[in-house]
């Protein structure tokens, strides 16, 4: 099983000069908490999720609509093609602690979103051979993305 098989094709993207206000109202009007971040040309550049506009406004004393999207992106972004089989996607996201991979093209160009969720919604159809991926991998993956260290308790 390849990653086309499974990812969101033609995911909506944003602008990394876009107010963190028309990115959030898109997120909210298409159901989504993750948008890929392009150029001009269509490259990308980024990534924003909906905790990244919630960090970036906690962070600051600004209005949404004062801020843009470069303000609050990830630019380090941990990708994967079409082609790539699942398990590596999944190896992926463990290494990276991450639930959500733009797919991209060899130009960088944005092809669509594969998610964990997206992963575990499709485990019990594609589990059918040793090349597949199942619902202990899936829960591998998703047990090393939540192991995020958290602050030390106030006392």
């Amino acid at each position: 099983m390849r990653v086309r098989d499974v990812m969101k094709h033609k995911p909506s993207t944003c602008l990394p000069e876009d107010s963190l206000a028309n990115a959030g109202e898109k997120m909210r009007r298409i159901g989504c908490g993750v948008l890929p971040v392009v150029d001009q040309g269509g490259a990308l550049t980024g990534i924003l999720t909906d905790r990244d506009i919630c960090c970036a406004l906690t962070d600051t004393d600004r209005r949404a609509s004062e801020m843009q999207v470069v303000e609050a992106m990830t630019v380090e972004v941990k990708t994967c093609t079409a082609g790539a089989p699942i398990l590596d996607a999944l190896q992926t996201m463990k290494r990276n602690q991450v639930r959500r991979l733009p797919v991209v093209d060899v130009q960088r160009g944005v092809e669509g979103v594969l998610s964990l969720d997206d992963v575990a919604a499709a485990a019990h159809a594609i589990a059918t051979d040793a090349t597949d991926v199942t619902w202990n991998q899936v829960g591998a993956a998703l047990q090393a993305i939540s192991e995020h260290s958290l602050p030390a308790p106030v006392s």
